[in-house]
């Protein structure tokens, strides 16, 4: 085994001695209350929220990373915009996890995902799609800077065992398996999503579940272990990239419970926003069927779909070594 993987299956920072030894990020909250309330504690699962019995586990386990990464990057939560309206009154809605408005009047926009060992990112078709009009669009005074911070939690199996344990018993041992995090600048996203190599990622488009392009687990692994080469082997120019490691620190806590340190790769973009919307709006006029693979929305509104489950195991891959 590649001496660099052993943190897929060990701890945060075996074969990562370079991610151990650099810096620690600043965080703008070292002290983190995750709300539990007597309603929820001892069920999980108990709305029966789009008749998916799953579904309060995945909104109080995204919420958790939220948190987290609130506590790095600073901003208000679930901030609502209105992206269209049609003449029926029906409007598409984006919101993304995170807004932070900046000095220089820009606004930063931050998606945050995370993914169980061995799972595959999920980058569905009307998500992206409106995070292309959120960068494309004019909501803003000027483009905004948008990025994805993917964590890897370290629970197998979550849903079975926490179908019958408290939220506070999940927010302690998420604060305890935290293995890394990863956070990609938009234009990258959007490379990924694009993307059905195999390598990086693959497709689903079937009548059953809502399209979207899976990023695969073990490119996120590799992502981790190899920045660079991996950038590079996605036919990624790292000219316009600028890649830092960096670790969590060791003294934030979630409801009082110390967070361990995890690995952190930072990936930041030298193109300037404007250029980011330049370059996705040409992409998009140039490729006839990308395009109409972003017009996902207007199609499912008409006719809904379910989302794959979080825990499905059609998305499950083996760890790479």
């Amino acid at each position: 085994m590649d001496p660099r993987y052993k943190f897929v299956r060990g701890k945060p920072f075996q074969g990562l001695s370079d991610y151990l030894e650099g810096k620690s990020i600043r965080t703008k909250n070292k002290k983190i209350i995750y709300p539990v309330s007597h309603s929820v504690q001892d069920a999980l699962f108990s709305e029966p929220v789009y008749e998916n019995p799953e579904f309060g586990l995945r909104t109080r386990l995204g919420h958790y990373y939220e948190l987290l990464s609130k506590s790095i990057s600073g901003g208000a939560l679930k901030k609502l915009y209105n992206l269209e309206k049609y003449s029926n009154g029906d409007s598409i809605k984006s919101e993304p996890d995170l807004t932070s408005h900046k000095k220089n009047k820009s606004v930063l926009l931050t998606e945050v995902k995370s993914i169980a060992p061995g799972q595959a990112l999920k980058l569905l078709d009307n998500q992206i799609t409106k995070y292309v009009s959120l960068q494309t669009g004019n909501y803003f005074s000027k483009c905004p800077l948008i990025k994805f911070d993917i964590f890897r939690h370290g629970i197998t199996e979550i849903q079975k065992k926490y179908k019958t344990r408290s939220l506070e018993e999940l927010v302690r041992d998420l604060s305890k398996t935290t293995k890394f995090m990863v956070s990609l600048p938009f234009r990258v996203i959007f490379e990924i999503y694009k993307s059905t190599d195999g390598f990086s990622g693959s497709r689903y488009e079937g009548e059953y579940y809502l399209a979207l392009t899976r990023f695969n687990s073990s490119t996120i692994n590799d992502l981790i272990a190899n920045p660079e080469y991996t950038l590079e082997k996605m036919k990624i120019n790292l000219d316009d990239l600028i890649i830092k490691k960096r670790k969590f620190p060791g003294n934030v806590f979630m409801n009082g419970v110390n967070l361990e340190p995890f690995p952190i790769l930072i990936v930041l973009d030298k193109m300037s926003s404007d250029k980011v919307s330049e370059k996705i709006k040409r992409e998009i006029d140039e490729d006839k069927k990308l395009s109409n693979r972003l017009s996902t929305i207007n199609r499912e509104i008409e006719t809904p779909k379910k989302e794959e489950s979080l825990f499905s195991p059609q998305i499950l891959e083996s760890p790479s070594f």
